[in-house]
């Protein structure tokens, strides 16, 4: 999980590369982990992200936008809430979710960012589905600590950003940008690979249920006709289109899309795992 404070992977930086000094205004319709886009600020630069996700409403006004840290938990506590009472993570142990519940009930926008992380990595491989079986109470707390500290980094970032916790294809846009940034979900099978359980993951952080977003999950069938109204949608003139090898689409087969919408400027390639990450810089038609 590429969460705020995570390393940053080559590819981050080769986007950074992307976006000439001079550039005013981007669009990001998918704000997803933020490793790319806390790299794109500038003093000038105004960043408009939209998210379904409460994790990364904290994420920038917990986090991007603040010139301190909001440390409100000094020493970790039990607490019977959501977690423990669902255990949205199989073969959670008790100590260990009452421990994310008291967080939840009792931290700062700052602390759920690093509350999100520590759960992450204490799931097997980060995939939020199983626990892992090395993950206690005490690694959840070390974890959270250990991010309360890394977070730092990611204060009071420069430029303007402007977060919509909201559903890009309900939004209405009014304005022109100078770029789009495009990094959408996934498709390794027949649905995305993550917004099943990040509902989850946005509960166990003290997300307020009555107010959470839907999830859309994005399937191997609708995947080309919403990559085409989000692109449709956004007035840019130019755009970085953020692609993986060995998905459904393919590479070659989302490049025959995207070459309806401008012409390919440049690509680069890196490798991510057991996959490789592709960023495409198209100028608009």
């Amino acid at each position: 999980m590429g969460f705020i404070g995570a390393l940053k992977d080559d590819i981050c930086y080769d986007i950074e590369d992307m976006i000439p000094e001079d550039v005013e205004s981007v669009c990001v319709p998918f704000l997803g982990s933020g490793k790319a886009v806390s790299l794109m600020v500038r003093p000038h630069r105004l960043i408009e992200a939209w998210d379904t996700q409460f994790l990364l409403r904290c994420v920038v006004e917990g986090v991007w936008t603040q010139k301190k840290p909001d440390v409100r938990i000094t020493e970790p506590k039990l607490r019977k809430g959501y977690t423990y009472h669902e255990r949205p993570f199989y073969r959670m142990p008790d100590k260990a979710a009452a421990l994310i519940d008291y967080i939840a009930a009792h931290s700062s926008m700052y602390e759920k960012v690093a509350l999100a992380t520590a759960i992450a990595r204490n799931t097997y491989r980060g995939r939020l589905g199983e626990w892992s079986p090395n993950g206690t109470a005490e690694s959840v707390w070390t974890t959270f600590r250990k991010r309360l500290e890394a977070q730092k980094e990611y204060l009071n970032l420069p430029g303007t950003i402007l977060f919509h916790e909201q559903n890009f294809y309900e939004a209405d846009l009014t304005r022109s940008y100078d770029y789009a940034y495009i990094d959408p979900p996934k498709i390794v099978t027949n649905t995305d690979a993550y917004s099943g359980t990040f509902g989850k993951l946005n509960l166990a952080i003290g997300a307020d249920p009555n107010s959470m977003v839907d999830f859309d999950r994005w399937t191997r069938y609708d995947y080309v006709g919403r990559i085409r109204k989000c692109i449709e949608s956004i007035k840019s003139r130019n755009m970085i289109f953020v692609y993986t090898s060995d998905v459904r689409p393919n590479l070659e087969e989302m490049k025959q899309v995207l070459a309806d919408y401008g012409t390919l400027l440049s690509e680069v390639r890196a490798r991510h795992g057991g996959r490789y990450d592709y960023a495409l810089h198209y100028e608009r038609k």
